[in-house]
């Protein structure tokens, strides 16, 4: 049963499990078929996959779960301006507890969460260059009370982290929107980091996961590590353009939108900034060893991307 199907993750899954021999039936929920782009449509035709009209939200939707031995959860709220709000704590936490109520005991749950998750790990502090009141993170709070939740009341489950996920094809410009501002405008750092992730490898990992032997695990599924500065130079190689990029106090960077906002005036999204000015590093040891997990270089990761940016004429 898959959750979160018409997704920029759950669309390049698909593919993978659908190769898999262990796999007999999909059960592929969705919300509206409105919503599905031209690569979803073709892919929903496989003799596999069997199309549920659902949300997570309405146990009504979810029934099949009972007839499956596993259930891949990927859907929750993943755009900016969308993250901290209610109706996200109510669709991580509220979401999944439905789908884990009809679960059979033996049934594993694959939980795709977020590296932001990680801001409520023991250890996160200990590497920040600056201090925040994390009650104010509602994306991350959600995803990790999710986790903490499956960790109580699933007997066998894996969990995912990935970073922040790069990929061709990336119609909703969930990500790809920073290749766009960083290679088209001028913009501003802030003192933070990203573990900058290909989409392939993410789905990939998270297919393998389904039957592997291992149970119980949470797993990171990073890449290289990069400041956001770093991370506004290379945008800058792989695409040849770039501005002048101003450097500014994350606090102060935060008040100025709020100001500007107030004004009318949206030149950054706050959320973005918010979290972007803290280090999402990641260790992705694990995932190398146990799931065939690759870490490619960020540029390699990049040039792909921006391709298909300039292909329909972004940058």
């Amino acid at each position: 049963f898959l959750t979160g199907g018409t997704g920029f993750v759950g669309t390049a899954l698909i593919p993978f499990l659908l190769e898999s021999d262990k796999i007999d039936r999909i059960y592929f929920m969705y919300r509206n078929q409105a919503t599905f782009n031209e690569e979803i449509k073709e892919l929903v035709k496989n003799e596999k996959i069997q199309l549920v009209q659902g949300d997570v939200m309405k146990l009504e939707s979810l029934q099949l779960i009972k007839e499956c031995d596993t259930v891949i959860h990927l859907v929750c709220n993943s755009k900016w301006g969308t993250l901290d709000t209610q109706s996200t704590m109510d669709l991580a936490l509220g979401g999944t507890k439905n789908v884990v109520s009809l679960m059979t005991p033996e049934s594993r749950l694959v939980y795709v969460s977020s590296a932001a998750a990680m801001l409520f790990d023991e250890d996160f502090d200990s590497y920040q260059n600056i201090e925040v009141n994390k009650d104010e993170f509602i994306y991350s709070k959600a995803k990790f009370q999710t986790e903490e939740y499956i960790k109580k009341n699933v007997k066998n489950y894996i969990i995912h982290r990935p970073g922040e996920i790069y990929d061709k094809n990336d119609y909703g410009f969930i990500t790809s929107q920073n290749i766009i501002s960083y290679a088209n405008e001028p913009n501003i750092i802030i003192n933070g980091g990203i573990s900058l992730v290909s989409r392939q490898q993410v789905a990939k990992a998270i297919a393998n996961s389904v039957h592997s032997p291992k149970s119980n695990q949470i797993y990171n599924l990073g890449g290289e590590n990069l400041t956001i500065f770093e991370f506004s130079r290379l945008i800058q190689k792989v695409t040849g353009k770039g501005h002048v990029n101003f450097q500014l106090n994350y606090f102060f960077a935060l008040w100025g939108i709020k100001v500007l906002g107030k004004l009318g005036i949206k030149l950054f999204e706050y959320e973005a900034v918010k979290y972007g000015g803290l280090l999402w590093f990641m260790d992705c040891s694990k995932a190398v060893s146990d799931l065939g997990f690759e870490v490619q270089a960020s540029e390699t990761v990049l040039k792909e991307v921006c391709e298909w940016l300039k292909e329909v004429k972004k940058i």
